[in-house]
Protein backbone atom coordinates (compact mmCIF):
# COMPACT_ATOMS: atom_id res chain seq x y z
CA UNK A 1 0.00 0.00 0.00
CA UNK A 2 1.21 3.51 -0.61
CA UNK A 3 0.84 6.64 0.97
CA UNK A 4 -1.80 8.10 -0.95
CA UNK A 5 -3.53 4.75 -0.96
CA UNK A 6 -3.08 4.84 2.83
CA UNK A 7 -4.41 7.91 3.04
CA UNK A 8 -7.19 8.19 0.63
CA UNK A 9 -8.73 4.87 2.68
CA UNK A 10 -8.61 6.82 6.02
CA UNK A 11 -10.47 9.76 4.41
CA UNK A 12 -12.72 6.89 2.77
CA UNK A 13 -13.53 5.73 6.45
CA UNK A 14 -14.28 9.39 7.70
CA UNK A 15 -10.99 8.58 10.20
CA UNK A 16 -8.42 10.80 11.87
CA UNK A 17 -4.79 9.93 11.86
CA UNK A 18 -5.19 9.32 16.14
CA UNK A 19 -8.32 7.47 15.00
CA UNK A 20 -6.74 5.31 12.25
CA UNK A 21 -3.80 4.40 14.84
CA UNK A 22 -6.16 3.27 17.35
CA UNK A 23 -8.31 1.32 14.97
CA UNK A 24 -4.68 -0.76 14.19
CA UNK A 25 -3.94 -1.47 17.60
CA UNK A 26 -2.75 1.84 19.26
CA UNK A 27 -0.36 3.58 16.60
CA UNK A 28 0.40 7.05 17.66
CA UNK A 29 -0.68 10.01 15.18
CA UNK A 30 3.01 10.61 14.22
CA UNK A 31 3.35 7.03 12.74
CA UNK A 32 0.07 7.26 10.72
CA UNK A 33 1.65 10.75 9.91
CA UNK A 34 4.91 9.25 9.00
CA UNK A 35 3.04 6.04 6.59
CA UNK A 36 1.31 8.91 4.41
CA UNK A 37 4.03 11.25 3.53
CA UNK A 38 6.26 7.80 2.70
CA UNK A 39 8.90 8.80 5.68
CA UNK A 40 8.40 4.84 6.91
CA UNK A 41 7.09 2.64 4.92
CA UNK A 42 3.18 0.79 5.50
CA UNK A 43 3.65 -2.53 7.47
CA UNK A 44 2.10 -5.34 5.07
CA UNK A 45 -0.36 -6.39 8.33
CA UNK A 46 -1.43 -2.31 8.22
CA UNK A 47 -2.33 -2.59 4.74
CA UNK A 48 -3.88 -5.77 5.34
CA UNK A 49 -6.24 -4.72 8.15
CA UNK A 50 -6.60 -0.75 6.37
CA UNK A 51 -8.16 -2.90 3.10
CA UNK A 52 -10.22 -5.03 4.88
CA UNK A 53 -11.59 -1.81 7.24
CA UNK A 54 -12.64 -0.15 3.68
CA UNK A 55 -14.02 -3.69 2.10
CA UNK A 56 -16.09 -3.97 5.14
CA UNK A 57 -17.59 -0.27 4.62
CA UNK A 58 -19.03 -1.27 1.44
CA UNK A 59 -22.45 -1.72 0.92
CA UNK A 60 -23.40 -5.41 0.16
CA UNK A 61 -24.39 -5.90 -3.27
CA UNK A 62 -28.00 -7.45 -2.13
CA UNK A 63 -29.46 -6.32 0.66
CA UNK A 64 -31.32 -7.67 2.82
CA UNK A 65 -35.16 -7.11 2.20
CA UNK A 66 -36.76 -4.51 4.40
Amino acid sequence: MTPYELKAARLRLGLSQTALGKALGGYDVMTVCRWETGKHRVPAAVAVLVERMVRELRPHRNPPPA
